[in-house]
């Protein structure tokens, strides 16, 4: 069996991901998914996420999240942090 690597970027893989689920391609809606698990960032997160909630990717939909309760903890700390600073400067 050959193997192609194709560099598709993320709103083709989503459209592809999309037709996959409507036509029930298995192999290539797995496909789809495992690349765009591999691709969520902080611009394609919420498309993404939406995209497998409608398409029913669960192990995308599950990537996105952990992708987002990781990197949503982290301005939270800093504006805490920042808030803490701030509200002590006042207190004096």
């Amino acid at each position: 069996m050959r193997r192609y690597d194709v560099e598709l970027d993320v709103p083709m893989t989503q459209h592809l991901l999309v037709a996959a689920d409507r036509f029930d391609l298995t192999r290539l809606r797995a496909i789809c998914e495992s690349r765009l698990c591999d691709m969520v960032d902080v611009d394609t997160a919420a498309t993404t996420l939406a995209l497998a909630e409608q398409n029913h990717a669960q192990a995308l939909k599950q990537a996105c999240l952990e992708y987002v309760a990781t990197h949503l903890a982290r301005p939270y700390n800093y504006s805490l942090s920042y808030f803490q600073l701030n509200s002590s400067t006042f207190e004096r």
